[in-house]
């Protein structure tokens, strides 16, 4: 992936409409993408009707994963060759066709095909919009980046509610159903921008630090493709007696956990090894402890606009305090995030009272997610890692939740109180993850800030710079 440059606003005002256009390009497609991706509580419902059309569906639920994380590793690799356009292009016409056919499901057949072009469309649709940076001059990549980021942690508890209201295991679903218009509008406008960025957009030029990435980049691919494999292969064997498959299922998740995070060893940027840290610990567990609060409230009283209103306004917070913070951010907000959790793991029956403890946790979750979009830079190959580990965060943690949930609870949370039993083992395992990460990321801020003072006291001393930053950093190793 190429570096994204400050250049001066072009004069073309075709060129000039593409930039313009660019942000809430990535924002569309973001939120597509999550409305594309497995829906934690619509598929908990909806087990029984589901393994009603196909017994083997996490199988292929494995699968489907393992397409859209490989879609994402071809879309950023390739995006410096070939640009954004096709990628999301392609990502918003599978997501019609999957989420057309994702609420009137009646055959194994239908069901497969859902899964497949869901997850083609969701990787499609985040990796092409983050390759859309390396087109675009610094200062419009950041502000598109930024879109991106935004709906990261807002989208699932919204998406939560899209389907609370559902009786249970009426209706086999994965995704949830948006409006056709609505649906329709949106594809539009990815595309029409799409085919205009395909005809317009400057030459890119490939980013020269490549080399020095490879070895995190293939890590983390073939961990998450082997993730999802494992998925796949457990999914495809209901033979496997309970006694057996249920400590398999938390051993798989802790291995492919623990190799997550080794990982960071190595990446290569320190300011990069953070960003990867707090995006992996935020979207590995906060959407579906935030998705199983909201279907914990007391459905009859609904979840009415004020309520998603209140969500947006906490997301709009977060983002506002990640653009304009630094990595103090990001330890900061993991503290945050372990009181919210702990507020979260009441699951509250009654709508406002869940909102007062999952809007926290929203908002402070944003800010280190969009926080580490603003270190890890506009461009480059740290950027493209790191898009990487974001979706494959997303997509195995939606994967995993049940299974794990079921596995260490001995029921699936269908509704009720296995429904509330769900949403606080995954509020500790946020607690527990924040924790930690909380501690981790404060040792490294720190030092990459007494790295920048000390570089600042002898303007002398030659330091390489922050991944997408003005501010030089000593390149040593700081895990």
């Amino acid at each position: 992936m190429t570096q994204a440059q400050d250049v001066p606003a072009p004069a073309d005002p075709v060129e000039t409409t593409r930039r313009w256009l660019a942000p809430p390009v990535a924002l569309l497609a973001s939120v597509l993408a999550a409305t594309c991706m497995l829906n934690v509580v619509a598929v908990a419902r909806s087990a029984a009707a589901l393994t009603g059309l196909d017994a083997h569906f996490v199988g292929w639920v494995g699968v489907g994963a393992l397409a859209g994380i490989v879609t994402a590793a071809v879309a950023l690799v390739l995006g410096d060759r070939v640009g954004s356009g096709p990628f999301l292009s392609l990502g918003a016409v599978a997501a019609v066709f999957g989420l057309s056919l994702g609420h009137q499901m009646s055959g194994s057949s239908e069901l497969t095909a859902v899964i497949l072009v869901c997850g083609l469309s969701v990787g499609a649709l985040l990796a092409g919009a983050v390759a859309v940076v390396s087109t675009l001059p610094a200062a419009w990549a950041r502000l598109t980046l930024t879109a991106w980021a935004s709906p990261l942690v807002v989208a699932w508890p919204l998406l939560a509610a899209a389907v609370t209201g559902r009786a249970a295991g009426s209706v086999p679903s994965l995704v949830a159903s948006p409006q056709t218009a609505l649906l329709a509008v949106v594809a539009v406008a990815i595309v029409s921008w799409s085919l205009l960025t395909m005809l317009v957009e400057p030459v890119p030029h490939p980013d020269p630090t490549w080399a020095s990435w490879r070895a995190s980049w293939w890590t983390l691919l073939l961990l998450a493709c082997g993730a999802a494999l494992v998925t796949a292969v457990l999914g495809f064997s209901p033979q496997l007696p309970l006694v057996w498959l249920r400590p398999i299922v938390v051993t798989a998740t802790a291995a492919v956990v623990t190799g997550w995070m080794l990982t960071a060893r190595l990446v290569p940027e320190p300011s990069a090894r953070l960003a990867y840290i707090a995006v992996s610990a935020v979207l590995w567990v906060v959407p579906a402890t935030a998705m199983f609060a909201v279907s914990a409230a007391d459905a009859a009283r609904g979840v009415t606009a004020t309520i998603i209103v209140l969500f947006l306004a906490a997301a709009a917070g977060g983002v506002a305090i990640g653009y304009r913070g630094g990595t103090a951010v990001i330890p900061v907000g993991f503290a945050l995030m372990v009181v919210a959790g702990c507020g979260v793991w009441v699951m509250a029956t009654r709508p406002w009272v869940m909102v007062a403890s999952v809007g926290p946790l929203v908002m402070v979750a944003t800010a280190v997610v969009v926080s580490t979009i603003r270190i890890v830079g506009v461009g480059g190959s740290a950027s493209r890692l790191v898009g990487l580990a974001i979706v494959g965060s997303l997509v195995l943690g939606q994967v995993v939740a049940i299974p794990l949930d079921w596995a260490m609870l001995g029921d699936l949370p269908s509704s009720g109180k296995e429904m509330i039993a769900s949403g606080r083992l995954d509020a500790g395992l946020t607690v527990a993850v924040a924790s930690l990460a909380a501690s981790w990321t404060w040792v490294v801020s720190r030092r990459l800030q007494r790295a920048n003072a000390r570089v600042r006291r002898w303007p002398g001393m030659a330091a390489p710079q922050v991944v997408g930053s003005d501010q030089p950093v000593v390149g040593t190793d700081l895990s």
